[in-house]
């Protein structure tokens, strides 16, 4: 819901609350998966777009918030395509704490025969087609457990550039409340997932989501307020001054 209180800037912001006892926003995909899970899902995004560089901010406040090993996902970059799994994503949890999880990273490896583990979610898609799972995964610590904290706002930065023509010049870049967390830029390491056979190229976008998405199974409540939601071209159009941030600084 859009609510006037506890907002970040502005007039509004959104209170995001994923109960334990439902399943949300997208019941064959997420409520009954093939695979047995069931995923609780109160997501919002940003229309699909294609490559390039490209800065988003998000702030998010953790309300009353379940600390437990089941991770719950905050924000991601998704693909378009429904068999593909996120390619960077932010997840809470008490073992890790905060932590940007980049799927990407290494590519794709291909399952013979296919398999639900590639890509749940994808109900409209046939076992046999699910063939493209992640390798082995990056993972950047953000937060430990102890230092996530309920009722404070988190304000992130991101600064991504998507370009399957030129991996080595892909990056992704993470700032909280002004740190940079988070740099792989001259790494190398592949951001936007490849167009493999039996992909439409015009079908293979990017997605940001935001909101809270994660396994139902864990019997406990999550809520959120998300605001400052914002894409941009460069840092200057992100008017980060408004939240006491500079993009000089930052960059």
């Amino acid at each position: 819901s859009v609510v006037k209180e506890n907002r970040r800037y502005g007039k509004t912001a959104f209170f995001v609350q994923a109960p334990s006892d439902g399943c949300y926003n997208r019941k064959i995909h997420d409520c009954d998966r093939r695979n047995g899970e069931s995923q609780k899902r109160v997501e919002a995004n940003y229309s699909a777009f294609k490559g390039g560089e490209h800065w988003f901010t998000v702030s998010i406040k953790l309300d009353d918030w379940a600390l437990n090993r089941y991770g719950m996902i905050i924000t991601q970059f998704h693909s378009d395509v429904p068999q593909y799994l996120p390619m960077v994503l932010l997840r809470v949890d008490n073992k890790k704490g905060m932590v940007l999880e980049h799927l990407s990273a290494h590519g794709f490896q291909t399952v013979v025969g296919g398999s639900e583990e590639c890509a749940a979610g994808a109900a409209d898609v046939a076992t046999e087609d699910k063939n493209y799972c992640a390798k082995i995964y990056d993972i950047y610590e953000i937060l430990k457990p102890s230092d996530v904290k309920e009722g404070v706002w988190y304000d992130f930065v991101y600064h991504v550039n998507f370009d399957k023509d030129n991996p080595d010049e892909e990056f992704i870049k993470l700032w909280m409340n002004g740190d940079l967390v988070v740099n792989n830029k001259g790494t190398g390491k592949t951001l936007w997932w490849k167009t493999m056979p039996g992909i439409e190229e015009w079908e293979n976008r990017v997605k940001f989501n935001f909101g809270i998405y994660g396994t139902s199974k864990d019997g406990a409540y999550h809520s959120a307020y998300f605001d400052e939601v914002h894409k941009a071209k460069n840092c200057k159009q992100l008017k980060l001054e408004r939240l006491g941030y500079s993009c000089d600084a930052l960059e």
